[in-house]
């Protein structure tokens, strides 16, 4: 336990709120509905900022200073979270460390918070974060509908590692903890050309748990992380959304970690092709009776490629979306309620439409 100092908040309301939702790139938000999007609190030490939708609240908090040591600022950090947040409520964690040699003393204090059920985590070293970056996403009136906790060896998805859940399930929607090449039954490592592989194989297991399967038609999220070294053909997944991020270090020295999201098979779900201008993209539907509509268009393209920004407005003159993301410069400068995506290790230019 430490003696910590409690800090003055001072809360601030934003024209721009920034974000990350990515630990590569910063992320710009305009709030179009400012009853939605909430307050920025900053002091020497911790930096808070959060967005709130009507069914869940994303948290972001990062410790900004270097003069404690790894242990303390996440004991200072989580101290401050307690008074904010009901951790029961907390389905999905990201947690982004500068050092993965400090993450066994910031695991100690962590688990410290959660202990029985908790949430789904996913965690990397990211060269020039903060000293540590915790995301949380929060339900707003009730706790996960399942959580999945493996706690020991078996043939058919690896045990957890630490005080995290494989994933756990809220409103249709299934989160899923980082995902890296473990051998289930033996939790060694695999050889690291076979790691996409086991780690792939590892995903699917974990949504067969929740009568669902890793593949294009069943997710609303797809990101994969690879280490320093990774080449895109160690890291290539075959679903067309997917993004691609370099962390300096991942868990347990792994080459490829995969973090998912997923859609109850149980929750309608149209997929189909769609076309803006000359490009074509990939559009997700999800209907359930808890929840409004919910679409998710994805196009990738080429630089070369030639995507008119009027094809955009176009397009979205029918949709009542939420926002836009993109890291083609084109549409970030065009639209004020873009989110501005980081160059991935592939160059492919992205648009994200979410329509609610």
């Amino acid at each position: 336990h430490y003696l910590i100092k409690k800090y003055h908040f001072e809360e601030k309301k934003l024209e721009k709120i920034e974000r990350a939702l990515t630990p590569l790139g910063k992320i710009f938000v305009k709030p179009m509905d400012s009853k939605k999007h909430t307050f920025e609190k900053t002091d020497s030490q911790i930096q808070l900022k959060q967005f709130k939708s009507k069914q869940t609240t994303y948290l972001e908090a990062s410790f900004i200073e270097n003069e404690m040591s790894p242990q303390q600022a996440m004991a200072t950090m989580m101290l401050h979270l307690k008074e904010k947040v009901d951790f029961k409520k907390v389905t999905h964690v990201e947690l982004y460390v500068q050092n993965m040699d400090d993450f066994k003393d910031i695991n100690n204090v962590y688990t410290q918070f959660f202990s029985f059920y908790p949430p789904s985590r996913v965690c990397c070293a990211i060269k020039g974060v903060h000293q540590i970056r915790i995301r949380m996403f929060i339900e707003a009136d009730h706790k996960p509908d399942h959580v999945l906790h493996v706690q020991s060896l078996s043939k058919w998805a690896p045990a957890c590692i630490g005080p995290y859940s494989q994933a756990t399930s809220s409103r249709n929607l299934i989160r899923l903890a980082g995902q890296i090449g473990f051998i289930p039954d033996t939790m060694n490592l695999v050889e690291r050309e076979q790691q996409r592989e086991q780690t792939v194989k590892n995903v699917d297991a974990v949504l067969n748990f929740f009568n669902t399967t890793y593949d294009k038609s069943n997710l609303y999220q797809n990101i994969v992380y690879g280490d320093k070294h990774s080449t895109m053909e160690e890291l290539f997944i075959d679903i067309p959304f997917t993004e691609y991020y370099r962390a300096e270090t991942l868990p347990r020295q792994a080459s490829i970690e995969i973090h998912t999201g997923a859609i109850h098979k149980d929750a309608t779900q149209i997929i189909e092709t769609i076309t803006m201008g000359s490009i074509h993209g990939f559009h997700i539907r999800v209907v359930n009776d808890e929840q409004p509509q919910y679409h998710t268009y994805w196009f990738k393209y080429q630089k070369t490629e030639d995507l008119s920004v009027e094809d955009i407005k176009s397009f979205m003159d029918n949709q009542k979306y939420s926002y836009i993301r993109s890291n083609d410069e084109r549409v970030i400068s065009t639209f004020t309620s873009c989110i501005r995506m980081p160059e991935g290790i592939q160059q492919e230019l992205y648009l994200v439409i979410v329509s609610l």
